[in-house]
């Protein structure tokens, strides 16, 4: 292992954890606003929230996963994790039901790559001689 990898591992287990816990506040936060919202705007379809975030964590996983070698892994990363703080933080300005699911939907769309970032960050700082190859 070169020196460059020993400096680098704890930098990518501070990143492996902050998108993993940005991923899980998402849907935390979503779980924690949707009873409330629920009694607010009264819908008729009380668990829309909990699909929009699922939707958008879905559509954003196979969106930056596809996209993710295209434009770049930072730049992804960089763009995703701002996505997703922007419409958290619009989402507390919703007026109606419709545009907080889909706010949620969105920024559940930006946390959605963690699961590409993860996997990457899992395998960066390992050796050559304990990756295992895909079957």
């Amino acid at each position: 292992m070169t020196s460059q990898h020993r400096r680098h591992n704890p930098l990518i287990g501070v990143l492996r954890s902050d998108r993993y816990a940005v991923d899980s506040q998402i849907l935390l936060v979503q779980s924690i606003i949707a009873t409330q919202a629920a009694y607010e705007f009264r819908p008729s379809f009380a668990r829309g929230l909990t699909i929009a975030a699922y939707v958008g964590m879905l559509v954003g996983a196979i969106f930056w996963g596809l996209s993710a070698d295209i434009i770049g892994r930072k730049f992804a990363f960089n763009t995703s994790l701002m996505i997703c703080s922007i419409f958290a933080i619009v989402t507390g300005a919703s007026p109606n039901w419709f545009v907080l699911g889909l706010f949620v939907c969105l920024s559940a769309f930006g946390s959605g790559d963690d699961t590409l970032f993860r996997a990457r960050d899992e395998t960066a700082g390992l050796t050559d001689t304990r990756r295992k190859p895909c079957p």
